[in-house]
This record gives C-alpha cells, structure tokens and sequence, in this order.
C-alpha cells in the first residue's frame, strides 16, 4: 500500500512540470529519444507539444524531468486515437523511472528489448493496450501491470526479478504454470493471474497463500488452493 501511496505522490509530481525545468533545456540526449518516441507513431494531437523547435521537453505533455531537468517519467495514456508500437528509442531514457503507455487500444507489437537497459526503471504500467510477444528481463522493477492485453508468453520463461510488489499480468493469454519463484517476491502485496490459459497446480508457500482465489480464477486449468484441489 505505501508502495501505491508513493506511486500516486510520483505522478502528481512528474505530471506538473515545475518553472525552473521550463526555464531550462532538457538533454540532447533525452530530446532526441523523445523525439524519435513521437515519429513511431501515427499523428495524433497527444504529441502536439513534442517539437523540434523546442529545446525546452521537461514541458512536453506526458514528461517529467528530476531535478537535473533528465527525463524521469513518461506518460503516453487515454488516447484512441494513438496508433503504433513502443519504440526501442524508450530504452534510450537513461534515467527514467517511470512509464506508463494505458488505455491505448491501437498500441499494439511487443515489448522492445531496449527496456531491459532501464537499471533505474521501477515502474511499468502498460495496462488497456494490445500488446502481444513476450517481455525483457527487468530486474529492477517494483510495480509491472500488464493487464488487458494480448501477451502469450510462457509465464515461467520470463524473468520477473525478485524486487516486485506488485505484478498485474490479467486478462491475456499467458500460458505454461505458475513459476516457484514467485514464493521469493516476498515484498508482493497485489498479484493478479486471473483471466488466462494458466494450467498445472499453484505452487504453496507464503506468497501465493496471501493471495484469495480472485488472483488465479478463470485460467485454463489452474488447480490447487486457494482454487479447488487438483485431481
């Protein structure tokens, strides 16, 4: 919960970009990556303030910028009219923290790689969108919610790290069981499952108990407690 508190804090913050930072050029380096975000897309208004012209992209809709005036949250959200993939240009944010692409329904492709050079990277909020493929190994991650896409992964294959509090992945079609190593995130406090082609029996220990039969409900075949038994 204090997890989510500082995540709504977060937000408030990056969201309203202070003076000194509309004052102050951003790097060259996160302009070009910004820039290079807005040309994967289609035309849409939600980049209408991204321009070349302006050397000032702490101010841009959508960014937020430390105190160093370096990029540190990027919020791409609530547009239907947005139409493209995340680019690997997001990858070149070298100090991001933050990013959250929701409720876009013409996102669409995977992942891209580029994210797993995201060392500072700790929340990825990805909800309401139709990705697919699977997802890069990002270790540092607090907070990932992949809910209400198209993914169709193989849920052991993935590398969650061990630092998650909350993990999200319902409403997709990711297959295979539940991974033992999921009873080693013992600083997760929210984990959704449900709505998936999960199989096999819910591996015990003091994680997966915490959790009520919400979390795992409609999957394939998932069995075990808190679901009924396995036969």
């Amino acid at each position: 919960m204090a997890f989510l508190l500082n995540h709504l804090l977060l937000l408030l913050l990056l969201a309203s970009p202070t003076l000194d930072a509309v004052v102050f050029k951003c790097s060259a380096a996160d302009r070009r990556a910004l820039l290079a975000i807005k040309s994967a897309f289609t035309s849409t208004n939600y980049f209408a303030s991204w321009t070349e012209s302006d050397p000032y992209c702490c101010h841009w809709k959508g960014v937020g910028c430390n105190p160093l005036f370096s990029v540190s949250g990027l919020f791409v959200i609530n547009d239907s009219s947005l139409v493209g993939e995340i680019p690997a240009a997001v990858g070149d944010l070298a100090n991001v923290f933050v990013i959250e692409f929701y409720n876009l329904p013409g996102l669409t492709g995977s992942i891209p790689s580029s994210l797993a050079n995201l060392r500072r990277l700790v929340l990825l909020n990805l909800h309401h969108n139709s990705l697919s493929g699977s997802i890069p190994a990002m270790p540092s991650l607090r907070y990932l919610n992949l809910s209400f896409n198209r993914f169709e992964f193989v849920l052991g294959s993935v590398d969650l790290g061990m630092n998650l509090t909350v993990l999200d992945m319902s409403h997709n079609r990711i297959t295979g069981s539940i991974p033992a190593q999921v009873n080693q995130m013992l600083g997760l406090t929210k984990l959704d499952l449900s709505h998936n082609r999960l199989c096999g029996q819910i591996p015990t220990g003091p994680v997966t108990s915490r959790f009520g039969s919400e979390a795992y409900s409609d999957n394939g075949c998932l069995c075990g407690a808190p679901l009924p038994a396995c036969l």
